[in-house]
């Protein structure tokens, strides 16, 4: 969900005339869909605090429980972005995974992507055995 802050971000699409709406044209015209991994409420907790996160997607007043799994269909939105969120999500552009590991969501990708790039031990233990399999399988972020 880290990511749905840079995708309704008006600030990444300022060289386009339709801003946000003409990005999201672009993005989602061949067919392409995101995948919206749920989120721990401590975790959510800290990306709301975020001011670029709460201007951009989520209201001042959002209430959530620490212990609580946020799924796609759980996230509150700001009033200006939420309408073209439930529409993403109505349509099948944005994709709920169903059945989240709540040990996999104490992953941060980012984090994840720079300990298996630099060969960091213990990184296949925070994915699905399968998952780990097919990184090094494909040697994704390989050098």
């Amino acid at each position: 969900m880290n990511n749905l802050v840079d995708l309704f971000n008006p600030e990444h699409y300022t060289q386009l005339e339709g801003g946000v709406l003409e990005s999201f044209g672009r993005l989602f015209k061949d067919g392409v869909q995101v995948m919206v991994y749920p989120m721990r409420g401590d975790q959510l907790r800290r990306l709301v605090a975020d001011p670029v996160a709460c201007k951009v997607c989520f209201p001042e007043s959002y209430s959530i429980t620490e212990d609580a799994v946020i799924a796609a269909a759980d996230i509150q939105m700001r009033p200006t972005v939420a309408g073209l969120f439930q529409h993403l999500l109505n349509n099948g552009f944005f994709v709920p995974i169903a059945g989240a590991d709540p040990v996999a969501m104490a992953c941060q990708p980012r984090t994840l992507a720079n300990r298996i790039r630099t060969g960091d031990a213990g990184w296949e233990k925070e994915v699905p055995a399968p998952v780990a399999v097919a990184i090094k399988s494909l040697k994704l972020w390989a050098d």
